[in-house]
């Protein structure tokens, strides 16, 4: 009896000691109230705000309809803000028939407020920002937006504040956004216009298709980069019934989509999700979260086989000797001859109509590659020269992702066969092609409008090609 009594005694001791720590813990928690923890919040984000020069760029969202916006701030203790931004809606404000970004910058009053927590509020008008939350028509639209506009947020709920980084939230609309310090010698307007010039650079309307690459190789086709609204499907996928469409902001160094882009990688059974990209020094970009995935366009000898594409020689950017060295001894020809001749130019693209048909049910070629100069020249019995293509067809060897050669068989189209009987450097000039085999290399490998070919035998030699679509 003795020893339970002991026992009870000791339960009954560390019970008590067990409430004690409990009532401990919540005074810890309640010795300020509800009102001081805003109070406090509000101080806290306030300060960080202002801190540091108290300049922030702003990936700014209003729906999946558009694409984002930067947006520059700079925060003055005496409440004062500084709001600068670029894009096509400033300069509507002042034009109507504005089609381009536009820089303005304006100063109006901020504030953290207190709500259900810490809220960023704009609290007078800033023509440059608050255009966003005007419930007016937009004006380059078919749509009549009147009485709620592009449906954007002004005030936004503080969620939390991580390696100079503000995560934030619409507190209209619910959008999740990011905000991130920037240097307080910033000038805003180098800025903006650097963000812009990286749009205009990433994703180039010549080049109509790129892919965001997986880790295993497997791949979707996007379309759309240069309106920063892209549609995904998988390359193995039907284009129709598994498309999905994203929004996106180009920032000052890369590329940010309002919601996480869901992936899944069909050949490993993977599932990936990524939301932000950085601009890679070879034009790439690559994920921040799984620097393994990456937006490129096709691989380098597959663009210059690409049907929907031209390429057109650059004489400026290439080399004197190979090929360049065909083409002077053409030119210097046709001039010999008639002091109004010339080579114009030269084009090169890939044929898919021609060539073997592999296919007897679609009638699907393999198709040719095509060089084709156009010369200056007399044509029957018309008094003027007159500009003549004149086509080369090859057969297309590859290796890897960024050799390939050109079989020459003699094929040629009439305008073709009949010149090069006349100026001999003509099929000079298409045979030496045949000879070699080039490496492929490009300046940006998402928007590679330009493509040095380099002889694999003699670096020392190369052409460069400018692409147009076909």
């Amino acid at each position: 009896m003795k020893k339970f009594l002991n026992i009870s005694l000791l339960l009954l001791g560390a019970l008590s000691m067990g409430l004690m720590s409990c009532n401990h813990e919540e005074k810890d928690i309640f010795d300020e109230s509800a009102a001081e923890r805003l109070e406090n919040s509000k101080n806290y984000f306030s300060n960080i705000l202002v801190d540091q020069g108290g300049k922030w760029q702003l990936e700014y969202f209003t729906t999946t309809g558009e694409p984002g916006y930067i947006y520059l701030f700079t925060f003055e203790k005496n409440g004062t803000v500084t709001i600068s931004g670029n894009n096509k809606y400033i300069g509507l404000l002042t034009n109507p028939n504005n089609k381009v970004p536009v820089f303005g910058s304006a100063q109006s009053m901020w504030e953290v407020i207190t709500d259900d927590g810490p809220v960023l509020s704009f609290n007078t008008y800033n023509k440059n920002f608050h255009l966003f939350a005007d419930p007016e028509d937009i004006p380059d639209t078919e749509v009549d937006e009147q009485g709620y506009g592009h449906n954007g947020d002004y005030e936004f709920d503080l969620m939390k504040y991580s390696n100079d980084t503000l995560y934030i939230e619409g507190k209209k609309h619910g959008v999740h956004m990011i905000m991130t310090r920037v240097p307080a010698d910033v000038d805003d307007n180098t800025y903006l216009n650097e963000v812009v010039a990286l749009k205009d650079s990433l994703f180039h309307a010549k080049i109509p298709t790129v892919y965001l690459n997986l880790p295993s190789g497997y791949r979707y086709v996007v379309s759309g980069g240069a309106s920063l609204m892209l549609s995904f499907y998988p390359e193995t996928g039907d284009a129709i019934s598994e498309t999905e469409s994203y929004n996106a902001v180009v920032t000052h160094d890369g590329l940010t989509f309002m919601y996480p882009l869901q992936l899944m990688d069909s050949l490993t059974m993977t599932p990936y999700t990524v939301q932000t990209f950085k601009l890679a020094p070879d034009g790439s970009l690559v994920s921040r979260e799984n620097p393994e995935i990456s937006f490129t366009a096709d691989i380098l000898n597959n663009l210059v086989i690409d049907s929907k594409l031209q390429w057109t020689l650059n004489l400026k950017q290439s080399s004197d000797g190979g090929f360049i060295e065909k083409y002077n001894e053409l030119s210097d020809q046709l001039k010999a001859a008639n002091k109004n001749y010339s080579l114009v130019k030269v084009v090169m693209y890939f044929d898919k109509t021609l060539g073997e048909e592999i296919n007897p049910v679609t009638h699907e070629h393999a198709g040719k590659f095509v060089l084709a100069p156009t010369i200056k020249v007399k044509v029957g019995n018309k008094p003027k020269p007159q500009n003549v293509d004149c086509k080369f067809y090859y057969d297309v060897e590859r290796e890897g992702e960024d050799v390939i050669g050109f079989k020459y068989n003699g094929d040629m189209d009439s305008f073709a066969s009949l010149n090069s009987k006349l100026y001999s450097k003509l099929l000079d000039l298409a045979s030496y092609l045949g000879t070699v085999k080039y490496h492929i290399s490009t300046a940006s490998l998402l928007a590679p409008v330009t493509l040095k070919m380099s002889e694999t035998s003699n670096e020392s030699n190369y052409i460069t090609v400018d692409v147009s679509r076909r």
